[in-house]
């Protein structure tokens, strides 16, 4: 539901405010007064193309923005529209107009593409004029609107046949980069390749493994180093160190009996204690393996395998992936006409499944068209239209996303004619019987936060009249309805009344709006029936068809 609509200089309206807060509104006004810039204003917000001609004379641009609440029930059948409602159920769309002929759209407050404006505002609003059938003669909707009528015997099927149409679409996307694969494919480079890699004789993470053992080494080389020159440190001129110490050690022995036994024994000791840990780090360090020829291998190993690196990949795993990539290759290129029949064979009978299914969604497609046209049917017998004045024509096509099925509306609005597509029924009041005929099944199928009727009822008087307003007055079971009307009948049903007036200001035209209380309202009426007098005859029938509709 719009919650309010503001129009700043477009054409006559200078600076506009209009109060549409109720789930069905009549716009009434003398002819010219400026009802069609309000639905004008909502087609820019729609995405409708922006005309420079709009903006009101003297002024740089035309503001339009309206505030749309939007309740969990009116998301389900517009799951997208999750992504823009803010967290109170709001979504706030906005168009300026300049004189340069550029168009900015806002949504929510923010920036964004006029595509972006379109997929929501079509979404939230549906104008219908008179002579034009709006969405509902938009031929790729047909079939949505046939699914969406049974849904529980289309949309299993529906399911079904999406999984075997993306299954199929893989089998023939599979055979077609195999072909390619072919074309591309330099089969003597593949040889190299091949030789290249294995002539290299390349472990399972080989790589990796002599990378790790490298610096393993490394720190042995230093370990060796350190420990030459720890024993070339202990090299003096008077002999080694470790045998002079323990020379030295024997000659604390005389002092064994003397009050200095104690300090010489643990002088003694330590020196031995010293003596033997040497001995155990020389034992230790002659039993590691530091083989200096071992780090010359890995370093020629590895700069061998340079080469496959830079090509193929860092990794061992890279190189040899592109290996069997390669052999998996040539071994399909040897079988290349056994392995085309193969993916053929796939590809048909993938074809074949969602073939199968095509027809089996065909089926339910024509029942549902049935029953949709018998739906609508009864709604135009209630307007005083033929019964059976709508169907669908089915026409089979090449099978596609959604399945192999073209769907035509097709209309006859009076016996004796012969049937004609929707989009080309010629505008009048039986026309517009049959758009509210055709609006009071589908847009309960998918309905428009707001649906928007400008002048629909022309040419319709009488008992027609009286059906028509009973038909707009049930839309606002699904959609809220902003009806531009001069038929008494259809401002009597309507919840609220808004008057479009035009004025002037300081010598300029202006254009107002006002609600109309219970007593406007009928008099507003009245004069619809007997002119511009208001007479107590006219004004009683006002009250009396607003009572009928309350």
């Amino acid at each position: 539901m719009i919650k309010g609509l503001s129009i700043k200089n477009l054409a006559v309206i200078e600076d506009c405010t209009v109060d549409l807060d109720s789930p069905y509104v009549a716009l009434l006004g003398e002819t010219g007064a400026g009802k069609s810039l309000i639905v004008d204003s909502l087609s820019l917000l729609q995405g409708a193309k922006a005309d420079k001609g709009l903006i009101r004379n003297g002024e740089k641009e035309a503001k339009v923005s309206a505030l749309f609440h939007i309740d969990e029930k009116e998301l389900l059948p517009h799951p997208s529209l999750k992504e823009v409602v803010d967290e109170e159920g709001n979504i706030l769309l906005g168009r300026t107009v300049s004189q340069e002929g550029s168009s900015k759209c806002m949504l929510n407050g923010g920036l964004c593409s006029l595509k972006e404006l379109r997929e929501v505002g079509s979404l939230l609003i549906d104008i219908h004029s008179q002579g034009e059938n709006s969405s509902i003669a938009d031929e790729k909707k047909a079939l949505s609107y046939i699914d969406a009528f049974l849904p529980k015997e289309i949309n299993p099927i529906l399911s079904a046949y999406k999984e075997t149409y993306s299954a199929w679409l893989s089998a023939r996307s599979q055979k077609e980069e195999f072909l390619k694969e072919r074309e591309d494919m330099d089969v003597d480079y593949l040889h190299f390749q091949i030789d290249e890699i294995e002539r290299m004789h390349l472990k399972e993470n080989e790589i990796e493994d002599l990378e790790k053992e490298s610096q393993d080494l490394k720190g042995m080389e230093r370990l060796r180093e350190s420990y030459e020159r720890l024993l070339e440190e202990g090299r003096l001129a008077e002999g080694d160190l470790l045998e002079i110490l323990s020379s030295y050690l024997s000659k604390l022995r005389p002092f064994a009996s003397s009050p200095l036994a104690d300090l010489s024994q643990k002088a003694y000791d330590a020196g031995r204690d010293f003596l033997n840990a040497m001995e155990e780090l020389q034992e230790s360090y002659r039993q590691m393996d530091a083989d200096p020829g071992r780090i010359d291998y890995i370093n020629e190993r590895l700069f061998s395998l340079k080469g496959l690196q830079r090509k193929y990949g860092k990794a061992t795993a890279d190189i040899l992936s592109v290996l069997k990539e390669d052999k998996e290759k040539l071994s399909r290129i040897a079988d290349f006409e056994g392995e085309k029949a193969r993916l053929e064979k796939e590809e048909q009978k993938a074809k074949e499944a969602c073939q199968k299914v095509a027809e089996k969604l065909t089926l339910a497609r024509e029942k549902s068209a049935k029953a949709l046209s018998s739906r609508i049917g009864k709604e135009m017998e209630d307007l005083g239209l033929p019964k059976d004045g709508f169907s669908v024509n089915f026409k089979k096509r090449e099978i596609g996303p959604d399945g192999q099925d073209e769907a035509l509306f097709m209309v006859k609005l009076n016996k004796g004619l012969p049937e004609a597509e929707l989009k080309k029924v010629a505008s009048g009041g039986e026309s517009s019987r049959l758009m509210l005929a055709l609006k009071a099944v589908l847009n309960h199928l998918f309905p428009a936060d707001v649906l928007v009727l400008d002048e629909i009822d022309t040419g319709i008087s009488g008992k027609a009249a009286s059906l028509v307003a009973r038909k707009i007055q049930a839309l606002q079971k699904d959609s809220q309805v902003l009806v531009v009307s001069h038929l008494a009948q259809v401002v009597a049903s309507s919840q609220d009344a808004l008057e479009v007036e035009k004025k002037t200001k300081d010598g300029k035209t202006i254009v107002v709006t006002r609600r109309l209380d219970s007593q406007m309202k009928e008099k507003a009426i009245a004069r619809m029936i007997s002119g511009r007098e208001v007479t107590a005859a006219a004004l009683a029938q006002a009250k009396a068809l607003i009572e009928e509709y309350r």
